[in-house]
C-alpha cells in the first residue's frame, strides 16, 4: 500500500514511489525514503547478499543479521498491522 507522496532517493537518484511498482536498489549507496502523506505505507523488502561476496562473507554476514535480530523492531510492528488481502480476482 503506497500512498501518494511517497519518495525513495538512492545516491543522487529520487522517485516517486507508486503501489504495484517493484524498485530494486543496492542499499550500501546512501538512501533515504519518504512518506509526505497521513496515511501508512506498507512495502515488502527482500534482502540479497552482493554476488561479489564468498560463502565465508555471506556466513558472517548471516550470523551477524541473526545475533543482532536486524528488522526485529518492524517485524514486531508488522505482526500487529492489519492484515491486507493480496490475492485479487483476475477473472
Amino acid at each position: 500500500i503506497v500512498p501518494p507522496g511517497c519518495r525513495l532517493k538512492v545516491g543522487d537518484t529520487e522517485l516517486e514511489q507508486r503501489e504495484g511498482r517493484a524498485i530494486v536498489f543496492d542499499d550500501s549507496f546512501l538512501h533515504s525514503a519518504w512518506n509526505d502523506s497521513d496515511t501508512v505505507r506498507y512495502v515488502l523488502l527482500f534482502d540479497f547478499f552482493h554476488p561479489d561476496l564468498d560463502t565465508t562473507e555471506v556466513e558472517y554476514l548471516s550470523t551477524i543479521s541473526e545475533r543482532q535480530q536486524f528488522g526485529k523492531s518492524y517485524a514486531d510492528e508488522a505482526k500487529a498491522a492489519p492484515r491486507v488481502q493480496w490475492t485479487r480476482n483476475l477473472g
